[in-house]
């Protein structure tokens, strides 16, 4: 094509290759050449485009000197959304010559989204499911069955701990029939061949409520083929999903923490040579989302935090100067001037993932599972992720071991089937709380009648730990000069504040223990006493309830592990909280491990 005086190529019509929203972007260049005649020179200028069209090169014109001269441009096509896009880029030429000459380039693309909707499912007996597909940003389009081919989801699995404060991944089991009129391998298949995820809805009150987020899991696919008639081989297939927190336990520790310390608030701190990084522990978890992808977009402040727990009389209470606060304000410091006063900036030795110090966080945790671990056990708490429907964002619960949800004065039905055991896990009768990366530590066992600190009455060599287990975290009077121990030192607020008290709450006496004054031992004596006092010393009491519906307290949402009712088995009501929930879709029935509290 040529505008007067100037040829186009390859051509004045530019159509992008459809490509999946969010997924980079493709550039086309275009190449422009004088034909204006021997001597003659062409000024050549171009129009403003709009997203998700841009200009990558050329966008200011240029000056084509003689006949046979040629210059560029390329134009970059960047879908963030699906859908069908265009634009026209007007081309003008002038020099000495007249009329001066206009043009036209006409841009034209579209995009398809990886998220898919798929057809509702109408046959199970909890009600409507809805479910979204998502794929991969890489992988081809696929176009959707017009009809249902779910046939089975059963086995909705969510475990509050199986060890302390260590977060589980829940997991659900589906069973689908192949559709081949969208394509001839089949859908299931075709998607198959991806890392896919898959979303899944309850219609609850008119409303769609989250049930389920997971990914499916390839080594644990089954397929079977059945020949039906002239319909071929059909095939069914049985898919694992694992819940989003084990995307979130298979993230790297290391992309984590470069993603902490760019969110890092710089702060001058009181009695310092200079400046610190300093970040919220909510925004520590925050962070995780970002990283592992399940959220898309940044927030700060806790947005997709949600805090559960007593909040009259939290489990952990950290003072200054007399004032309470919850572990909701703590915040750990990440960067720092060095003690020479210089104004070069260092990463504190737990935030620095060239393990300068040889105490990084990412060496010692490859990924966040582990890491998770040890802050949650750090602070007394334990996690789960749920999904907001109207942000369509994930979010992460962090829930007080004890005593969070308000205990549930209905459970909508009787159980329809019911067991009584003793349970065997999470006993404490002997706790031993060690600072990592130190020798000190602090243990109390009820076998010996005993307690004390590394340095000062260490244990009996045969004691036996039930709870053995790191903090990361410590209360120590800050040295502001030091980047190694503000990395472990913890803060209230952005301040900050120092901490210069904590006390814990004894579920056998309903009253708070307080060590008293500061020193290195205060959070590794206070964590111990915690879990000495929260986990029985005997075996409790586990009830093992099915329901006939999902519900409990008016609506399956109630329906989550750390959940708490009130039993009587006879000799007296107790509290007792949900361990691990199940939930059968297609029968409508509930399971629930419940524990004494």
């Amino acid at each position: 094509m040529a505008v007067a005086y100037v040829n186009i190529t390859p051509t004045n019509t530019v159509a992008f290759t459809r490509r999946c929203a969010g997924n980079g972007y493709q550039d086309i260049v275009l190449t422009f050449t004088n034909q204006s005649g021997p001597t003659a020179s062409v000024v050549v200028s171009f129009s403003d485009v709009s997203a998700p069209f841009s200009y990558v090169s050329g966008a200011g014109g240029f000056t084509l000197a003689a006949n046979g001269d040629s210059n560029t441009i390329t134009i970059r096509f960047t879908p963030t959304v699906a859908g069908t896009f265009s634009d026209s880029i007007t081309v003008n030429c002038s020099g000495g010559f007249t009329p001066q000459p206009t043009g036209t380039i006409t841009l034209s693309a579209s995009a398809w989204s990886p998220i898919y909707t798929l057809p509702q499912i109408n046959n199970m007996a909890c009600g409507v499911i809805k479910a979204t597909l998502i794929m991969p940003l890489t992988a081809d389009e696929l176009t959707v069955p017009t009809k249902n081919t779910f046939l089975d989801i059963t086995s909705i699995t969510e475990t509050g701990q199986e060890q302390l404060s260590q977060a589980s991944a829940g997991t659900a089991k589906i069973t689908v029939v192949d559709d081949y009129t969208t394509h001839t391998e089949g859908f299931w298949w075709k998607a198959s061949q991806y890392a896919l995820s898959l979303r899944f809805y309850l219609v609850e009150g008119g409303a769609d409520t989250f049930l389920f987020y997971g990914s499916i899991q390839p080594q644990q696919t089954t397929w079977t083929e059945h020949y039906v008639g002239t319909l071929g081989y059909v095939r069914e297939g049985e898919f694992i999903l694992l819940s989003a927190e084990g995307v979130l336990f298979s993230t790297a520790t290391s992309a984590w923490v470069t993603e902490a310390l760019a969110r890092s608030t710089i702060l001058s701190w009181p009695s310092a040579p200079g400046n610190r990084g300093v970040i919220a522990l909510i925004d520590l978890f925050e962070c995780m989302l970002t990283t592992a992808a399940l959220n898309v977009w940044v927030t700060t402040g806790g947005y997709d935090i949600d805090v559960i727990l007593d909040t009259s009389t939290p489990d952990l209470v950290y003072y200054n100067t007399g004032t309470a606060y919850d572990f909701s304000s703590i915040h750990i410091g990440t960067s720092s001037y060095n003690s020479s006063g210089s104004s070069t900036y260092y990463i504190n030795d737990y935030w620095d993932n060239a393990n300068t110090h040889g105490h990084a966080l990412a060496i010692k945790h490859a990924t966040l599972q582990d890491a998770i671990s040890s802050i949650l056990f750090n602070f007394g708490l334990t996690m789960r992720m749920s999904y907001d429907v109207a942000t369509e964002r994930h979010k992460i619960q962090l829930i007080q071991l004890g005593r969070a949800h308000a205990t549930l004065t209905t459970q909508d039905n009787n159980p329809i089937d019911s067991s009584i055991v003793f349970s065997t896990n999470l006993i404490g009768d002997a706790v031993r709380v060690q600072q990592e990366d130190a020798a000190a530590y602090a243990w109390v066992s009820k076998k010996y009648n005993s307690a004390g600190l590394s340095d000062a009455n260490p244990p009996p060599g045969y004691i036996s730990f039930d709870i053995d287990k790191p903090i990361l975290f410590n209360l120590v009077v800050p040295d502001y000069t030091s980047e190694y121990t503000s990395s472990r030192s913890l803060f209230l607020n952005a301040t900050p504040i120092a901490i210069d008290d904590i006390k814990v709450w004894r579920y056998d006496t309903g009253a708070y223990y307080d060590r008293g004054a500061l020193d290195a031992y205060s959070m590794l004596d206070a964590m111990a006493k915690y879990y000495y006092y929260r986990l029985p010393q005997v075996n409790k009491l586990q009830v093992n309830r099915t329901y006939p519906t999902l519900t409990l307290g008016g609506s399956h949402l109630n329906s989550v592990v750390m959940q708490r009712i009130a039993i009587d088995l006879g000799s007296g009501s107790s509290n007792y909280y949900a361990n691990k929930i199940t939930k059968n879709v297609l029968t409508n029935n509930l399971l629930v491990e419940w524990i004494q509290e």
